[in-house]
């Protein structure tokens, strides 16, 4: 049978947020589910999300260095975090998820406006260590979008 998807597919990234957030929900003892939700006709999707307790997550499942862009999605994902915050009237547990030590330290480190944003909001950075074989899975599929990227 014949692999329909495109090339720049991330089917790969998604599939393994499945097992991160298992894996956050065991750790961090929460029920974290996928969620759309609707605010004031403007539509948000979460990576994982609880109303009780109240918990807004995003997972970045991306391996090694990162290009700016890849930076923007993860300043995007706080922002719709603390404005899913701020229309809900709510104060939520916010967290963003890593895989990778290299991805991640652009956030933990450094003095950038992002790293600002998780340090002035309380946005929580979890790193999560994937099983291998999905590690490996991941590094192929961005592989393959870079090759797509520089046609």
């Amino acid at each position: 049978m014949k692999n329909s998807s495109h090339p720049s597919d991330s089917k790969e990234q998604r599939e393994s947020e499945k097992i991160i957030l298992e894996i956050i929900n065991e750790s961090e003892k929460l029920k974290l589910k996928p969620t759309k939700l609707i605010i004031d006709g403007i539509s948000f999707n979460l990576d994982g999300y609880s109303e009780r307790p109240s918990v807004l997550c995003e997972i970045y499942s991306h391996i090694g260095k990162l290009k700016p862009a890849h930076k923007n999605k993860v300043a995007n994902d706080i922002l719709k975090m603390l404005l899913i915050e701020k229309m809900k009237g709510k104060v939520y547990r916010k967290i963003i998820v890593f895989v990778d030590e290299k991805a991640s330290k652009n956030y933990f480190e450094g003095d950038s406006r992002t790293s600002r944003f998780i340090k002035y909001f309380n946005i929580e950075m979890l790193l999560v260590d994937l099983p291998i074989e999905i590690r490996g899975k991941i590094i192929e599929a961005q592989k393959r979008q870079l090759m797509i990227n520089k046609i």
